[in-house]
Parts: structure tokens; sequence; C-alpha cells
């Protein structure tokens, strides 16, 4: 759904807590599904994480037999975390919608915040609002890149 020329709102569907909650790497992960693996940690201090030992380690572990996304938190008010995301097989991201709603619903869900939640990762803040289990996603869009053939 566009909201305007420069945003844009998506439902990504159904977010869901896929296990109990583990201790890896020196952090208490909930592993949680939006279409893909996420073990989503909160943290004082997502910036003073080291992602790539972290991630990496957790994404790997055998807990997680298909590896897993790795999202470190920071709540920081009732409608705002920062985010830092290791996307398994990638690395460190700048932006992940699914990512951000998976952390948005273990926030919710541990009473951390509400429903509609700006989460602020390096790339850019993104809002998402959770309606019952449901992720909605909104943020802007522009163009990166155009060609020809």
């Amino acid at each position: 759904v566009t909201v305007s020329e420069t945003k844009v709102r998506a439902q990504l569907g159904p977010v869901t807590v896929t296990g109990n909650t583990v201790d890896l790497a020196g952090y208490r992960l909930d592993p949680m599904s939006a279409g893909n693996p996420h073990a989503v940690a909160f943290v004082d201090d997502c910036y003073a994480v080291p992602l790539s030992a972290a991630g990496a380690l957790i994404e790997g572990d055998p807990v997680f037999p298909e590896r897993t996304n790795v999202e470190f938190a920071t709540v920081t008010g009732f409608g705002r975390i920062d985010l830092r995301v290791w996307e398994r097989g990638v690395g460190e991201t700048l932006a992940c919608g699914s990512g951000a709603a998976a952390t948005v619903a273990a926030a919710l869900r541990r009473g951390l915040t509400g429903p509609r939640v700006t989460v602020m990762l390096p790339g850019g803040p993104l809002e998402v609002e959770m309606i019952g289990d449901e992720a909605w996603i909104e943020g802007p869009a522009t163009e990166v890149f155009s060609g020809q053939r």
C-alpha cells in the first residue's frame, strides 16, 4: 500500500514465537519467525555489541539448524527501539523489515513497548505496527537505482 509518493506501508504477515528463550554467547534470545528465522536480544546498548563476533556465533549455533538472523535491540522508550541486525549469510545490514517486525513483536510480548514502534536502524527509521500477530511496516521509499537494458 502506498501511503504517499515517498512512503510505503506493507503487511509482512504473522510474526510468531518459535521456541523458548535461549542463552547464547552471553545474550538472552527470543526465537521468532516473521516468515524467516530471527533471534532477538534486548541489550542496554545495541551499539556496544560486537556485532560481527556475536552475530556470527549465534547465527550458526546448532540450536538454529537453518541458521538465523540476529537482532540486538535497545528499547529507548515505550514507542522507540534502536536496532542492529546481523543477517544470516550476509552479516550486518543497514535495515531489515522482518527483523524490525520480529523485534517489535518480541518487545510487545515482554511488555516493553506498545504495538506501534519507531525502529531506528542504521539505514533510517521504520515504523512497525502489530495488529494481533500481523506485522505492518511503514517507511520511506526512495529510488536507489535505475538502469537500461
